[in-house]
């Protein structure tokens, strides 16, 4: 639950000042995990909010130990095959996705440049897939019903805890309307998902770009 919910106080990865000297690097699930887990609790677990990749990195872990499958396979099977999304999976630098996205950063003086490398084992289960717009809206589709998730299920993912999170999704309103929304930021990319459930609406952007303040 305070892995889901971001209140566990482990420190995320991508704040240790020398992330920046390893993150090209392709690690180990044990080796990526020693990196940052002697590293102090940001507060005391339970006690509050702050987003960390680290303790997504650790849910996907955690899926492997217990499932004993792969992430990417536990994830086609129970998600993507159920929901037809076949144009979902976990990105790798090895193998060649038709279509595919290349990520740019935007400068301060308005150019776009080739964004900067990051090894894919970094991100893993805290921001690895890749997607289009219409396979995320079979995901919304998806949780207005029983079809990957129970009832009971649905209800603990939105309702909203500290910093109003759920699990795995922020929770608020904007102009009124209810909104579940979340978004994503790596090296060339930038995204958003924002579902409006009461007006049955749901708002996907996907962007091959980043900012770039140097």
């Amino acid at each position: 639950h305070m892995l889901l919910t971001h209140t566990s106080g482990i420190a995320d990865y991508t704040e240790i000042p020398v992330f920046e000297n390893v993150d090209r690097l392709s690690w180990g699930r044990d080796s990526m995990i020693s990196f940052f887990k002697n590293i102090p609790y940001t507060h005391l677990p339970g006690a509050k909010f702050k987003y960390s990749n680290s303790g997504y990195f650790l849910l996907g872990a955690i899926i492997e130990k217990v499932s004993g499958q792969s992430y990417a396979t536990y994830l086609q099977k129970y998600i993507f095959d159920v929901l037809d999304m076949h144009n979902t999976g976990i990105d790798r630098l090895d193998s060649i996705i038709p279509m595919h996205a290349k990520g740019y950063s935007i400068q301060k003086n308005k150019t776009a440049r080739p964004a900067d490398f990051i090894a894919l084992e970094w991100p893993f289960s805290a921001g690895v897939l890749y997607s289009t717009t219409e396979d995320l809206y079979k995901w919304d589709r998806a949780l207005y019903d029983n079809t990957i998730l129970s009832a009971s299920a649905r209800q603990k993912m939105f309702t909203p805890g500290k910093g109003n999170y759920g699990y795995g999704f922020f929770i608020d309103s904007l102009e009124g309307h209810y909104r579940t929304w979340h978004n994503g930021a790596i090296p060339g990319f930038l995204t958003n998902i924002s579902r409006y459930t009461t007006d049955d609406l749901c708002v996907i952007v996907l962007a091959n770009t980043d900012i770039q303040l140097s």
